[in-house]
């Protein structure tokens, strides 16, 4: 028990607001109820809808930009009153139970002596299954010595540690909006960060955060080729092990997606950073997708295995929010490009038994007994999907299809794929078959319409050219799409690791087998 348990604790809620007043406004509406003030600082002329955030906030700031991102949140904790501070970057959100749950905590729980960190949660992106988390110092006890530092990468962590408080990790959640609607404000934020660089030189082409911050910002404006010159130049400015190693060898591994003349490079840059950080478990799953890809599969099921296993998280940088799952799902493929399907159905079993509610591994069980015939396990698996699974009764209805159409029984197929795709289905699952299914009564015209859908579920897939390619020669053999395809991971989609992708932030980062964005560092627009 704290002293004065039970007693209302005055809350403020801090932000920097720069080109995105709308979001902002969301923001604030979301925690309005439970501020006892509101404290923007507005780093340019707002526009359009700046009056909106000035009615909401009980201080409203003018900082003018002085190329230095911690300068605007400085000014923000200096004006509050409050015995605690929330931090939020314009467009995150509480849901209405998550800001009940923060004011109680702040009331009855909270302890003077610790800065909170809070779980950052961004959707998927726009083709990928999995969304990302970081946990950050974003609940903080107001204290003099409490402030924000780099001018790039701005940050409370320094702060809290020399003002002796204790970090804890809080299960309270802070939601972002879809990486598109931020597209705007990461551009532009990309393009100070760059104006900053240049404006320090020489000093910044030897600071690990300066350089990292641009390799960052260059990543975000889509210069590849610079970002990685500068995530080398970061990587090897950086102490050895530190946070800001991982997060220059996530954003130089990114680098080299969109090239496969370099795949080689890329798995050896892997292989060198696991020398560093042997368990980091983002590390080994792209180490084993890598592998996958040069079809050295045994290599990759162990790379996985090692995940599964042994595989550490760092929370401080950001991370698939499920990546344990994920990393359960690529090597029980794994296993099966390796014919061990009975040990690919026990890992998804007993992994089941000890994460009863992981929808992510249900479906691969799902899609592993659809794929080997096993019609009654597919169905009593998919009946115990979640509430929250998209069109779950439709889904089971696609399931059923899916099952049918292994068997070739294509008449019989077709009633329940239809029925579940005009119900709203659009899984990869339901979709793959459906395409399969029509292909094989000869209806080439409605398949392909559903492979273009499809392929806007999963634009990088590989198994929806084949099958194209086979319908366009009406070679159309149907059991194609029965196995796991050995250069894909789960559903069709790889494993990548991408770097930050801040645009908003003072704390803060494709995803599957999935898209990694790992280690964004606080920072506010």
């Amino acid at each position: 028990m704290n002293p004065g348990e039970g007693q209302r604790k005055r809350l403020s809620v801090a932000m920097v607001l720069a080109d995105d007043a709308e979001m902002a406004t969301t923001t604030l509406e979301s925690v309005r109820e439970i501020a006892d003030e509101i404290v923007v600082a507005d780093i340019n002329a707002s526009g359009p809808g700046g009056g909106n955030v000035a009615a909401l906030a009980t201080h409203f700031l003018t900082v003018p930009w002085d190329h230095n991102f911690s300068s605007a949140p400085n000014r923000c904790l200096q004006a509050t009153t409050g015995d605690w501070i929330l931090w939020l970057d314009a467009g995150e959100t509480l849901t209405a139970q998550g800001a009940e749950d923060l004011r109680g905590f702040v009331d009855t729980a909270a302890d003077a002596a610790k800065a909170y960190r809070l779980l950052i949660h961004t959707p998927a992106a726009a083709g990928g299954f999995a969304s990302l988390q970081v946990a950050q110092h974003r609940l903080i006890p107001r204290h003099p010595g409490l402030h924000f530092s780099s001018s790039v990468r701005e940050t409370l962590d320094l702060a809290v540690a020399a003002c002796g408080l204790q970090s804890e990790t809080i299960d309270l959640s802070i939601h972002r909006p879809d990486l598109a609607k931020q597209l705007t404000q990461k551009l532009q934020r990309a393009r100070r960060v760059i104006h900053v660089y240049d404006k320090t030189l020489p000093a910044a082409a030897t600071d690990t955060q300066m350089l990292l911050a641009r390799a960052e910002a260059l990543a975000d404006l889509g210069e590849w080729d610079e970002a990685r010159l500068s995530f080398q130049q970061a990587r090897q400015s950086a102490s050895a092990g530190s946070i800001e190693m991982l997060e220059s060898y996530y954003g130089e591994l990114a680098s080299y997606d969109n090239n496969f003349a370099l795949r080689e490079q890329q798995l050896n840059l892997c292989i060198e950073a696991l020398k560093y950080f042997p368990v980091d478990m983002q590390l080994l799953c792209a180490m084993g997708n890598y592998l996958q890809q040069q079809q050295r599969i045994d290599l990759a099921a162990r790379s996985y295995q090692t995940a599964v296993q042994y595989g550490q998280i760092n929370f401080g940088t950001w991370h698939l929010t499920n990546i344990v799952d994920i990393a359960t799902t690529c090597l029980s493929v794994s296993l099966e490009l390796q014919d061990k399907q009975e040990e690919a159905f026990a890992l998804l079993e007993n992994t089941l038994l000890e994460r009863p509610h992981s929808d992510r591994i249900r479906y691969q069980l799902i899609d592993l007994h659809v794929r080997h015939g096993r019609r009654k396990e597919a169905i009593e698996q998919a009946a115990r999907l979640s509430a929250e699974w998209p069109h779950r009764e439709a889904f089971t209805n696609a399931v059923r299809g899916a099952c049918l159409a292994g068997e070739e029984n294509w008449s019989g197929a077709i009633a329940y794929l239809q029925t579940a795709f005009d119900a709203g289905c659009c899984d990869v699952l339901c979709l793959r078959w459906l395409s399969l299914t029509y292909a094989a009564l000869e209806q080439f015209d409605a398949a392909q319409e559903v492979l273009e859908q499809w392929r806007a579920v999963e634009p990088d897939s590989r198994e929806i050219p084949k099958i194209i390619t086979r319908i366009q020669g009406k070679q159309f053999n149907p059991p194609l799409g029965q196995e796991p395809n050995a250069t894909e991971s789960v559903r069709g989609e790889t494993f990548q690791i991408h770097p930050p992708d801040d645009s908003l932030s003072p704390t803060k980062r494709k995803t599957t087998t999935a898209d990694i964005q790992p280690g964004e560092n606080p920072e506010t627009a």
